[in-house]
């Protein structure tokens, strides 16, 4: 008798998911390693300060009550070490005649940035007398003058002088703005003076003198200039045919005189005929057909005796 066969079902392990073998464990640790390395590194340096923030320097001034700047001011890092320079500044209400100071321009620089901070010292308010002559200024449409030196230094350094007219300060409502260009050195190179217009500008009247407020005080607002480059102006080719409208002028030298014409490039074979002429020459001769010569090929050139 046969043993009976067994019907008990056998596991399988088809539906179950196999784990990897250790050959594969090894590069995934590593990766994962990796990352959190990577992301250590990010963190650490997000969180350390930059060496630009650690060094940077910043121009901050504490001013006292009196506009002098105070040493050891500024509030942050350490104290900004700044260069004070005082350019007087005076003004004439009588066309030129008289100038009077009228306060001090204050030119403030960091000795490690190199900028530079302007202000006055303080606000100008017309007395009556001074009033008196804008009013005279006003009859004329004159020139209100400023001027300083160019050097705070030097006493007996020139002036450097801007005007405007009058009626262009009195319509700006007594608003100035006064632009400086300083060298290297501190010393003005150039001034610029100028009334901005505002909104209400159109609408105050300058015709009539006493149409002046009884009580003028200026708004001013100092600057400093930066220089800017020139323009390049390049030199005009001879060969450059004449701006539209100038055809029929003749072009003339320093002292006068009629300015020749451009002579004209001579042409190719002008200019190399030595070398053309010789080709040309050679190239003819090595074509042409040799002379016939005489020889045994050749026609009789006598008749003989017949026989």
């Amino acid at each position: 008798e046969s043993p009976r066969a067994s019907t008990r079902p056998r596991s399988s392990s088809a539906g179950r998911p196999r784990s990897p073998p250790p050959a594969c464990l090894a590069p995934m640790r590593a990766v994962s390693l990796l990352t959190l390395l990577a992301a250590f590194l990010a963190v650490a340096l997000v969180a350390q300060p930059s060496v630009a923030e650690e060094h940077e320097d910043t121009f901050e001034m504490e001013i006292d009550a009196d506009g002098d700047v105070v040493a050891g001011g500024g509030g942050g890092g350490g104290a900004a070490q700044v260069e004070t320079t005082r350019f007087e500044l005076e003004h004439s209400l009588t066309q030129g005649r008289g100038f009077s100071s009228r306060g001090t321009v204050v030119v403030e620089t960091s000795t490690t940035t190199r900028q530079r901070l302007l202000r006055l010292d303080e606000k100008l308010t017309l007395t009556e007398q001074e009033r008196e002559s804008v009013r005279e200024l006003i009859e004329t449409n004159g020139l209100y003058q400023v001027r300083l030196r160019s050097s705070a230094s030097n006493s007996s350094s020139p002036y450097v002088l801007a005007a405007l007219r009058i009626c262009d300060l009195v319509k700006s409502g007594f608003k100035e703005e006064i632009k400086l260009l300083l060298d290297s050195t501190g010393a003005v190179l150039s001034l610029e003076y100028r009334a901005p217009a505002g909104v209400f500008s159109a609408k105050r009247e300058c015709s009539n003198p006493n149409s002046l407020p009884s009580t003028v005080a200026f708004s001013s607002a100092v600057a400093h200039l930066l220089p800017t480059p020139a323009q390049q102006i390049s030199i005009q080719p001879p060969n450059t045919p004449p701006p539209p409208g100038m055809q029929g002028v003749k072009a003339t030298n320093p002292d006068g005189t009629p300015m020749q014409g451009e002579q004209k490039q001579p042409g190719i074979l002008r200019k190399y005929w030595y070398i053309i002429l010789p080709l040309a020459l050679m190239i003819l001769t090595s074509g042409a057909e040799p002379p016939p010569q005489g020889g045994a090929g050749g026609a009789p050139t006598g008749g003989g005796a017949a026989r």
